[in-house]
């Protein structure tokens, strides 16, 4: 069985490590590592990591008869290899699910909702809950009350459980769960929060859409840019920028 050093440290970004296993599959190796800093995919096929293994890109990793599969397109001939994360699609992935345990907490202290799902994609994230009453004020007070547990900077205690590949997470008093993946080690990290849309389907449910960290940052600059170029074009400001397009459509937008 592949060590996972993943859990024990998820700011590790390189490692010495052997091959146990190497198979031709096509035109691609698979590859099983005595120790590994790569996260297998998730169920819904999303990739958490990028990397290298001795200077080959990693084209998948993914877990197979309990084993880690690494998936390359060319040979490697040596047994013992280095293998390297790209870190900027790391701490992406450990922002964004921090983040989720931390909206988490939100929704635990302020609203009687029941989370049924969690998704983190290349470019949003969700949660969905199960949950009669919840408006815009609910959605905004969540959204508060997290960026706050953020401000707080909150270390974020892993302690190992029975099974040795789970893990249960401790933020303060706020939130405890057990999980099998990585996060920060403080809520800081995740820099902020925003819940960008929600929408409720027929039988209830409601879908969070939100984004933290750098994502975050990406959705303001983008948003940001679309208002200061419909301000230009409009010759208004910004707190006149609604008005002065109702008045040009001739709609409301309330």
């Amino acid at each position: 069985m592949t060590g996972k050093k993943y859990l024990e440290n998820p700011y590790l970004k390189n490692l010495t490590s052997e091959i146990l296993e190497k198979e031709k599959k096509g035109n691609r190796y698979h590859i099983v590592l005595d120790k590994t800093i790569f996260i297998p995919r998730l169920k819904d096929g999303v990739k958490i990591d990028k990397g290298h293994i001795n200077g080959i890109q990693v084209l998948d990793v993914f877990i197979e008869d309990e084993k880690i599969v690494h998936v390359v397109a060319d040979d490697i001939s040596d047994t013992e290899v280095c293998i390297e994360i790209d870190w900027n699609t790391r701490f992406d992935y450990m922002q964004q699910h921090t983040g989720e345990h931390i909206i988490r907490a939100s929704i635990d202290k302020l609203c009687e909702a029941k989370i049924t799902r969690v998704k983190i994609d290349d470019e949003y994230s969700y949660i969905y809950l199960d949950c009669i009453n919840l408006n815009e004020m609910d959605i905004d007070r969540i959204e508060k009350f997290a960026n706050c547990m953020i401000y707080s900077n909150f270390k974020i205690i892993s302690r190992n459980t029975e099974d040795k590949d789970t893990k249960k997470i401790f933020i303060d008093n706020m939130h405890t769960i057990i999980c099998d993946s990585i996060h920060c080690s403080n809520t800081g990290e995740v820099g902020i929060i925003k819940i960008i849309d929600f929408k409720r389907d027929d039988d209830g449910k409601i879908e969070l859409k939100f984004v933290c960290g750098s994502r975050a940052l990406k959705d303001y600059s983008l948003k940001n840019d679309i208002i200061v170029k419909l301000t230009k074009m409009l010759s208004v400001n910004e707190v006149d920028l609604i008005s002065e397009l109702e008045n040009r459509l001739d709609i409301d937008m309330d």
